[in-house]
């Protein structure tokens, strides 16, 4: 009771959802290259200045535009993303050798290492 015809002038996929058909069209407003450079420059600041220390949502994100730009065109994105978890396991250790007994290196402050591969990340 509800079926509607295609209209006559519509394209063939017409009733794939609009989303799916945007992002394409945004991309191609951009050269491909700087677009990916300007990614890159905005995941490091976000990786950097990131609260969330799980980066599920970057990992999905970085996936799905693996799939579109190919991996070789997000190896700096994935370096960077790798550099953080990396040193939030370093963190998470050098926090488990204090909390057992390993003497303190600063008694006023908690360290905090940062890995940073300096030839991935833009200079921020």
């Amino acid at each position: 009771m509800e079926w509607m015809p295609a209209p006559v002038d519509a394209e063939p996929e017409y009733k794939k959802a609009k989303a799916d058909s945007i992002v394409p069209y945004f991309i191609s407003l951009f050269n491909r290259e700087e677009f990916i450079k300007e990614l890159q420059n905005i995941l490091g600041e976000h990786l950097l200045k990131s609260e969330d220390q799980e980066f599920e949502k970057e990992i999905r994100l970085l996936e799905l535009l693996k799939t579109r730009f190919g991996s070789d065109k997000l190896q700096a994105c994935e370096v960077m993303l790798k550099d953080v978890l990396d040193s939030k396991r370093m963190n998470a250790a050098i926090r488990n050798k204090q909390a057992h007994g390993a003497p303190r290196l600063n008694t006023v402050t908690d360290m905090h290492a940062q890995i940073l591969s300096s030839f991935f990340w833009p200079a921020l």
